[in-house]
């Protein structure tokens, strides 16, 4: 930088102006260097600093997000209380109106299975939802690592799940985004907590008590957890797309696939589910029969299955009523093992399942990928096609689906086409 100011001063047709800029240049350069040196060492941990004179923001980071990242803070004035930050950048796509509205609905929506929210403000240009702290990681994860939980295990996460849906329910919340990556766990993973508000919708209460409800009607959410409903807005949603999600859950607890792509007939499994449904067969065993597994489950749960993975709403169970299904209050059923099926896939990947014989089936049955990938954005979510609400979406983080891109590497199933590259082939995959 110096020999280029050097050079400035001595060509003569520059004026001072010009050296002026040169300088500039010189010293932004300098404070870039400073600046890439000062994150190299921090090695992603935040600078001590306070937030509302309360709130210490100290420790790494936990996770990221589309738009902001969960950081590790300090409530001075609780001894030392660890807690979540969560720090979004106001932005374009981002506004802090958007994110008041997420941390009051959230507190409008308290309870013990919903991650707690202790305050909210703007910090330099960033939007800060001080929260529960919940250290223990996504329940997804927990699936991916183990495969099928068992049913032991699962009904203690759904027991906690379809209670805080029902309570969220019963305080005119629709969560619309309910999925694995959206549940975190805590008290040494036994505890859990719905998180990630942002697509939420609250109805405005009466004075005559209840609520003023009307059909949703905007599309948005995650791919393969949204309700079918969502896919055809044309007559509206409720309270029970987010028990078809409750059921998406449960599903990928118990057996370690999703059960649906997406919900739509577009999707051979979702098709495939609807007929079953029709004819009055099993939700799973429908699924499994495709991967030639037996079905390992109690009937209990095959039956609460059954009633949350309803295609038609108005069948599908509430889920103040799938709270008190008899399959939570069961002992020790005996029924499944703590191990994928035999036959199927031990991990979770991306909602494909696993399986190299449902991307054949794909191919052979001329589905579209690219009519697929269409409806998602680039790490794999629900782009909203109408802001009439007033809401907004926000790209949520989902594990990458390494597992099925494996897969179709290995059996070499997927079709390569001129002009894909990797990047093009793995989100066909």
């Amino acid at each position: 930088s110096l020999w280029a100011v050097a050079d400035c001063v001595g060509m003569r047709f520059l004026s001072l102006n010009a050296v002026a800029d040169c300088v500039g240049h010189a010293l932004a350069r300098f404070a870039i260097c400073l600046a890439g040196m000062s994150l190299q060492r921090a090695r992603g941990r935040h600078s001590i600093t306070l937030f509302k004179n309360r709130y210490k923001i100290t420790g790494e980071t936990l996770g990221f997000g589309g738009f902001g990242q969960v950081v590790v803070g300090e409530d001075t004035a609780r001894g030392g209380r660890l807690v979540g930050a969560k720090i979004v950048s106001l932005g374009k796509l981002s506004n802090e109106a958007q994110l008041r509205r997420e941390a009051a609905i959230m507190r409008r929506a308290a309870s013990k299975h919903v991650c707690a929210v202790y305050g909210s403000g703007v910090w330099h240009n960033r939007f800060v939802i001080v929260q529960e702290l919940c250290s223990d990681g996504e329940l997804g994860k927990l699936v991916q690592e183990r495969g099928a939980l068992g049913e032991d295990a699962a009904r203690g996460y759904f027991h906690q799940l379809i209670d805080g849906v029902a309570h969220l329910h019963s305080v005119g919340v629709i969560h619309r985004d309910l999925k694995l990556e959206n549940l975190m766990l805590t008290h040494g993973g036994t505890a859990l907590r719905i998180i990630d508000f942002g697509l939420a919708h609250e109805y405005l209460p009466l004075t005559t008590g209840g609520f003023a409800e009307f059909p949703l009607h905007k599309r948005c959410g995650s791919l393969f957890y949204a309700a079918p409903e969502v896919y055809t807005p044309d007559e509206g949603y409720s309270y029970r797309a987010d028990v078809w999600s409750c059921g998406v859950i449960l599903f990928a607890m118990l057996l370690a696939f999703l059960p649906v792509d997406h919900a739509a007939h577009t999707d051979w499994r979702y098709a495939e589910i609807h007929k079953a449904q029709l004819s009055g067969r099993c939700v799973v065993a429908a699924a499994l029969s495709r991967r030639h597994a037996p079905l390992q489950l109690s009937q209990p749960a095959c039956e609460l299955l059954n009633q949350l993975l309803r295609t038609d709403p108005s069948a599908r169970v509430s889920s103040a009523d799938a709270s008190e299904h008899a399959w939570l209050g069961a002992e020790n059923t005996g029924g499944a093992s703590v191990h994928a099926c035999e036959g199927s896939s031990a991990h979770l990947s991306g909602g494909l399942g696993g399986l190299a014989s449902d991307l054949e089936r794909d191919l052979h049955a001329g589905e579209s990928f690219a009519a697929t990938s269409r409806s998602l954005s680039h790490d794999g979510t629900m782009t909203v096609l109408d802001e009439a609400e007033g809401s907004w979406s926000t790209p949520h983080r989902r594990t990458p689906p390494l597992t099925a891109a494996s897969v179709c590497r290995a059996l070499d199933v997927l079709p390569r086409r001129n002009g894909d590259g990797p990047s093009q082939r793995k989100l066909r995959a």
